[in-house]
């Protein structure tokens, strides 16, 4: 039997998906202690109030310690040894600077910040738009756009082609082929 090469893309977003549900584990369970901790109650002052205070300050909490989390993740799997996230790991992919080489410091600290960037993009307008008052539908536009801004926009041709956000952060992704032991 062949195997299938899904290509750099397709390992890519197989390695999205794992360290995503990584991240989504931990995730929810950070919002239920949240919302057993935080103070206030779940009632809605007004029928069409999208969020209650509560929520919000869940909400903002989880940003906060998602953000925090997701850099740390990305600090610890970027600077180790093999310098994989745990889903790299399993996809056989390597984030490496633009000019072939390892991650540094500097490196990671702008592929932290540009992920970072594109999480902002996509989780936060739509809640700030629902609590100044935004109706729902608003608020699923606004995470819609902030879903196809954060999609890998090419800039230049190439084989593979370089995207807009590995531009900004100074690396790019690579096939990677343990060596064998």
């Amino acid at each position: 039997m062949r195997d299938i090469d899904w290509g750099l893309f397709g390992k890519r977003s197989f390695a999205f998906v794992i360290d995503f549900l990584l991240f989504v584990s931990v995730l929810t369970l950070m919002i239920r202690v949240f919302n057993v901790f935080m103070p206030g109650n779940d009632v809605r002052e007004d029928a069409m109030q999208l969020y209650t205070a509560k929520e919000f300050y869940v909400f903002f909490w989880t940003v906060i310690c998602t953000m925090v989390l997701l850099s740390t993740y990305m600090f610890s799997s970027y600077l180790s040894k093999r310098g994989q996230t745990i889903g790299h790991r399993v996809a056989k992919v390597q984030a490496r600077a633009l000019s072939g080489g390892p991650l540094r410091w500097t490196g990671v600290v702008r592929v932290a910040f540009v992920s970072l960037i594109r999480l902002g993009v996509i989780v936060t307008p739509g809640p700030l738009f629902a609590v100044w008052g935004g109706s729902v539908i608003g608020s699923v536009y606004l995470l819609i756009w902030g879903l196809v801004v954060a999609l890998p926009i090419p800039v230049r041709k190439g084989n593979p082609p370089l995207m807009l956000w590995e531009a900004l952060g100074g690396y790019r992704f690579h096939h990677y082929n343990p060596p064998v032991a």
